[in-house]
């Protein structure tokens, strides 16, 4: 059985488009499969990882 990376675990598929909430924590979604765009915002994007604060 393989591990899947966070990306795959989140469907950020190869060619395709990902928007993140808060750029300095792309770094957490690496690996990103080859040929995906980093985009500017989400109405750009295939997919959209929001970050959001602890809950508490």
């Amino acid at each position: 059985m393989s591990t899947k990376t966070v990306a795959e675990t989140l469907l950020v598929m190869p060619g395709r488009s990902v928007w993140v909430s808060h750029p300095d924590r792309q770094s957490l979604l690496d690996p990103l499969p080859a040929g995906v765009r980093v985009v500017d915002g989400p109405a750009d994007a295939g997919v959209a990882v929001v970050f959001t604060g602890a809950a508490n």
